[in-house]
């Protein structure tokens, strides 16, 4: 977990220093977010945007598969094929970004000048914000998963591809979400990054960092907002609640959080931290989850850190404190109570990042010992964006594993249909079909989907599976 007090000193010093008393513009962070500055009352820490009336950039234009904001999101998946991130750092709007956070800073109207212009002046410093906007997935092959809204932004989604774990913890997947902006010209530019592995926005991160830098340097002026006051007056209780992060043990993690201001407690980043750190259950991770939830209505950040709960559930070590059977256990499946949660779970974090990655995930769960439940989902799997060979590939397994041919032509040619592609020979030559070749369904899906003629297929192409 990346500290919220002792790594800003570490940090600032990598970053410029202002002209202007040595200001070092370290890598702020936390309260402004979305859209125009000046939308936003000083310290924000509400994930919205500005408001659109123009139809460029109104959400009926962005959101479909045939925008300029799509597309984009393909040519950055094409890009990162061969670890192409400089189309995501070349499209990021530094200036933009600084826009977004620095208005709301409790200094002089000279020192937020500074503070816009550093970023042109210091060519370092504009290279480690740039390495933070792609941090996260740097060497990864992502995903674009498609466009979505976050507040009243449009967000462009990306999951890692070979992530299989949890994304708040060292695996995978990785989840990052780039605020995108159409320009009058229809360029696209990028102003901010929603980190998932973080739990907040690059600029809220960004703002705290930069304020904490200007209390250090004695630069506030004017009336400070009251979650800035309480967060700088908090700095020994913070440094507690870090350390007690660092030993791992929940009850003193909550502890410790609870001595926290209420607006402090209300930070992302230390929402964040409560959630995912520590030997926590359940009941645990779902006190700070149902606080998030409240107090950013509509962030679908809280949901994915419910789902990869279940995840390191299932995959790690659970330790049972009590009775004859305490001790540590790996590899332990879930329980009926455990299941129906990580559905509704996955249901709920699906109902914003639709990805069909975590429906396969669990359908891989039940495929041995509930084929209807992984039939279910895999049939929501196939119908999103984007379209994936696995997910076809799988439902084709589970249906002939329980000789639902019936099933197995309606997803042959739902799956030609989504890839244009023709299966037939496939089917012919495999043995896995041996079956399938011999029943009615397989007859009729090559009598209506290929023309073949009906009284040709009275016997299954029994030469061409040799």
């Amino acid at each position: 977990m990346k500290t919220l007090l002792t790594k800003n000193a570490a940090f600032a010093r990598t970053l410029a220093v202002l002209t202007l008393a040595s200001l070092p513009l370290a890598g702020a962070c936390s309260a402004a977010e979305a859209g125009k500055p000046a939308d936003l009352p000083a310290g924000s820490l509400v994930l919205r945007g500005p408001k659109r009336t123009d139809s460029a950039n109104s959400p009926q234009s962005v959101l479909g598969t045939n925008s300029p904001e799509h597309w984009f999101g393909l040519q950055v998946e094409r890009a990162m094929r061969t670890n192409g991130y400089s189309i995501i750092t070349q499209a990021f709007d530094v200036d933009a970004f600084y826009k977004r956070f620095v208005p709301t800073l409790p200094v002089s109207d000279e020192i937020k000048q500074r503070l816009l212009a550093a970023p042109q002046q210091n060519a370092a410093l504009r290279k480690q914000i740039l390495d933070d906007v792609v941090g996260d997935i740097a060497g990864l092959h992502i995903r674009f998963l498609g466009t979505r809204m976050l507040g009243n932004e449009v967000a462009l989604l990306f999951r890692d591809m070979e992530g299989t774990g949890a994304a708040f913890e060292v695996v995978y997947p990785v989840y990052i979400a780039y605020i995108a902006w159409r320009q009058p010209d229809g360029n696209m530019r990028l102003i901010d990054a929603q980190r998932f592995r973080h739990g907040e926005l690059l600029s809220q991160t960004m703002r705290r960092r930069t304020l904490l830098e200007l209390a250090r340097k004695k630069l506030l002026a004017g009336r400070l907002t009251v979650q800035d006051q309480q967060f700088l007056s908090s700095f020994e209780v913070l440094q507690l609640f870090e350390s007690r992060l660092r030993y791992g043990k929940f009850s003193l993690i909550k502890d410790a959080y609870e001595k926290l201001p209420p607006e402090v407690q209300n930070d992302r980043a230390v929402l964040y931290s409560y959630a995912t750190t520590g030997d926590r259950s359940i009941t645990d991770v779902l006190e700070p989850i149902e606080q998030w939830r409240r107090v950013y209505p509509g962030d679908p950040t809280p949901d994915l850190i419910v789902v990869d709960f279940y995840w390191l559930l299932y995959q790690g070590p659970r330790y049972v404190s009590q009775g004859p059977d305490r001790g540590t256990y790996y590899g332990a499946a879930f329980s009926p109570q455990e299941e129906e949660a990580v559905e509704a779970a996955i249901e709920r974090a699906n109902a914003w990042f639709a990805d069909p990655g975590m429906e396969f995930r669990l359908a891989g769960y039940y495929e041995a010992h509930r084929p209807d439940k992984a039939r279910a989902l895999l049939q929501k799997a196939m119908k999103r964006f984007p379209v994936e060979p696995w997910v076809f590939a799988e439902l084709l397994q589970v249906d002939l594993a329980t000789s639902n041919f019936e099933g197995v032509a309606e997803t042959l040619h739902l799956n030609e249909a989504a890839l244009q592609t023709n299966l037939t020979e496939m089917v012919n030559v495999s043995q896995d079909y041996a079956a399938f070749r011999k029943s009615f369904p397989w007859k009729k899906w090559q009598h209506d989907y290929h023309g073949a003629d009906a009284k040709s297929l009275t016997t299954a192409p029994t030469q061409a599976a040799k």
